[in-house]
């Protein structure tokens, strides 16, 4: 079943994220086997308050996703982005289609 990685971020300082950590996570994102399906696109609220970004990428299985997380680049690069903005971050199985 494919796993969705979902992302809230509160960004802070929206030059810095870009160039000090987006640059730097998509490509360990992909090299990981991960798949963007948005990046911070338009969000429109439905009932509640939307959050003011969201990421989502999917991957074959969360198996993929763990390794990906433990990574020593996954680290580091969330190290650089914790200085930048506030995550909210998890994984959920999808359902066979």
């Amino acid at each position: 079943m494919p796993v969705y990685v979902i992302a809230e971020v509160d960004v802070i300082n929206p030059e810095a994220m870009a160039r000090e950590f987006t640059a730097k996570n998509q490509p360990i994102v992909r090299a990981a086997g991960g798949r963007y399906l948005t990046a911070g696109g338009k969000t429109l609220a439905l009932e509640g308050e939307p959050p003011k970004r969201i990421v989502i990428h999917v991957w074959n299985n969360m198996d993929e996703v763990k390794a990906w997380w433990d990574s020593a680049e996954s680290k580091q690069a969330r190290e650089i982005g914790a200085r930048y903005g506030k995550f909210r971050v998890f994984a959920v199985e999808g359902m066979p289609q």
